[in-house]
């Protein structure tokens, strides 16, 4: 009995912990992206974010590497999940419609609309930003392309899925720059949706010409 309740107690403060853990971290990224909004990203300091978050550095760097981590953090996270669930679409979906459900039913529910728009916004403030979140772009591309490589049949090579990759990615990235303009007002699954469908008809016409 007394080891019971020794353990129940043990993951009672482990629990908590996280939980801290979890609301620092929080804490720490909505007062850089308040202060990246009120003075721009590069006049920000590490400083000035730790202390509107009420830690100290040192607590900063215990969750981020610098500041670009904070708006870079977990970019790229979700992706081998949606690779999988390219993998996983009903073999009689075509490739173009399996990756666009499983982005559909992957993306909208991981994203938070008003931190979202606060990090796009803050990147766009800075060149060396805008650069280094370029370079998650290929993330995306190596794990649709294995995806449709995978889902396609044993010995087919990504590479040869990469067009296709770019593409849909394309058309994935100009959907949420949309939804961003309009004050992610709209249901980002049916703008997803709208418009894989209007790419399919693009292709369609295009291949009729």
């Amino acid at each position: 009995m007394q080891t019971l309740i020794f353990n129940r107690k043990s993951n009672h403060i482990k629990e908590l912990r996280e939980r801290k853990k979890a609301d620092l971290h929080l804490a720490i990224q909505d007062a850089a992206l308040s202060l990246f909004a009120e003075q721009g990203y590069d006049a920000t300091s590490v400083e000035q974010i730790a202390e509107r978050a009420g830690t100290s550095t040192s607590s900063f760097f215990r969750y981020f590497r610098g500041k670009a981590d904070i708006l870079l953090d977990r970019q790229g996270a979700h992706l081998p999940a949606l690779r999988q669930r390219i993998i996983d679409r009903p073999k009689a979906e075509n490739g173009l419609v399996a990756v666009s459900r499983a982005i559909r039913d992957a993306v909208p529910s991981e994203i938070d609309p008003v931190r979202t728009a606060r990090v796009t916004r803050a990147i766009a403030t800075s060149p060396l930003l805008r650069g280094i979140f370029n370079e998650v772009s290929p993330n995306w591309i190596v794990a649709i392309s294995e995806g449709l490589a995978e889902r396609s049949g044993p010995g087919e090579d990504p590479r040869d899925f990469r067009l296709p990759a770019r593409l849909i990615l394309a058309t994935f990235g100009e959907t949420v720059d949309a939804w961003l303009a309009d004050d992610c007002r709209t249901d980002l699954g049916e703008a997803i949706d709208a418009a894989f469908a209007d790419m399919k008809l693009i292709c369609a016409d295009w291949g009729e010409r």
